[in-house]
């Protein structure tokens, strides 16, 4: 049973990081594109300075902890992914009483 515990706590762990890159990504990209807008309409209609801009590159701070926090709340329980393993590898429930604590044994002959 130990096992199975460990390994269902290693995939959601897998789960979670690759939840927060997907986050990370979409997030980091759509903060670029409206930071990109606004560096070009500064630069044109205002004429300001460039080193002034880049510290609009500190929004990526923000966006990084957003998909942190967004990874963290979509991360599925344990019970959750067991029961999806259990179902995908057509177990009939086994990996399901695997996880349960006070599941009766049956006697070895």
């Amino acid at each position: 049973m130990a096992g199975s515990v460990h390994a269902i706590a290693g995939f959601r762990l897998r789960v979670g990081t690759l939840l927060a890159v997907r986050h990370c990504l979409r997030l980091l990209f759509a903060w670029t594109m409206v930071w990109a807008a606004l560096v070009v309409l500064l630069r044109v209609w205002m004429g300001a300075d460039r080193g002034l801009l880049l510290w609009s590159l500190l929004g990526y701070v923000p966006a990084i902890g957003a998909a942190i926090l967004l990874a963290i709340r979509g991360i599925p329980s344990s019970g959750a992914l067991r029961a999806a393993l259990d179902r995908h590898a057509d177990l009939g429930g086994l990996l399901m009483t695997d996880g349960e604590r006070d599941a009766p044994r049956l006697p070895s002959s």
